[in-house]
């Protein structure tokens, strides 16, 4: 039986972060960029860790999604929708 060890990466030290340090920087972030950058953890670490906390019941935020280097609002867009549905210029389906 062989067991599988991860790649070892000389110039990249992997450094333990506690679960507790993690939420406390995810919820204190505004964007999972900065999530990165703190905890030194890449942006599919950082993503993966977050879901799988969430799995488990962690309430932790969600960031916007980023459309053409801005923030999308969804209120606002959604507000947006129904005002156009309103003055008849958009068209239902169903």
């Amino acid at each position: 039986m062989t067991l599988h060890t991860p790649i070892s990466m000389p110039d990249k030290k992997r450094k333990y972060l506690a679960p507790e340090e993690f939420v406390t920087v995810w919820q204190n972030a505004d964007t999972i960029d900065e999530v990165v950058k703190v905890t030194g953890l890449t942006k599919d670490g950082a993503l993966a860790r977050a879901n799988y906390y969430r799995k488990r019941k962690v309430p932790l935020q969600r960031f916007a999604k980023l459309r053409g280097g801005r923030r999308v609002n969804f209120d606002k867009l959604a507000a947006l929708a129904a005002e156009v549905m309103a003055r008849g210029n958009g068209r239902r389906k169903g």
